[in-house]
């Protein structure tokens, strides 16, 4: 009886664990050191408002690679440099469009960088 108990507790857990990660497509607005601050995007519109969240150290920053036997995305070659590479410091000028996935505590574990489009009239 304690057994099912704690496996049930278990379950429910990670159940929980795996709703509150999140994974979303955003403008990438400034990089910070480990700090990242976008603007969620849906429909080409924005979503609420500007958010900044730390980067976790181990994250994984590529462009993304279609796995079509199993129909999802995943991270195709890594950018060298990470947060530090050259088309995150042009932020400002151009719209840096990303894939960004979070962990549990909000950190960014993934980012997966879909493109640079420049602003209108620059």
């Amino acid at each position: 009886m304690v057994r099912k108990m704690i496996a049930a507790v278990i379950v429910t857990m990670v159940a929980i664990s795996f709703a509150y990660a999140d994974e979303f497509r955003a403008i990438i607005i400034e990089v910070d050191g480990d700090k990242l601050t976008y603007q969620k995007n849906k429909n080409g519109k924005k979503d609420g408002d500007a958010v900044t969240i730390n980067v976790a150290k181990d994250a994984i920053i590529a462009h993304p690679r279609v796995n079509r036997a199993a129909l999802k995305i995943e991270a195709g070659d890594r950018i060298k440099g990470g947060l530090k590479h050259e088309m995150f410091d042009v932020c400002a000028e151009d719209f840096v469009i990303a894939l960004i996935t979070t962990d549990v505590g909000g950190n960014a574990t993934q980012i997966l960088v879909i493109g640079e489009v420049k602003k209108p009239g620059l």
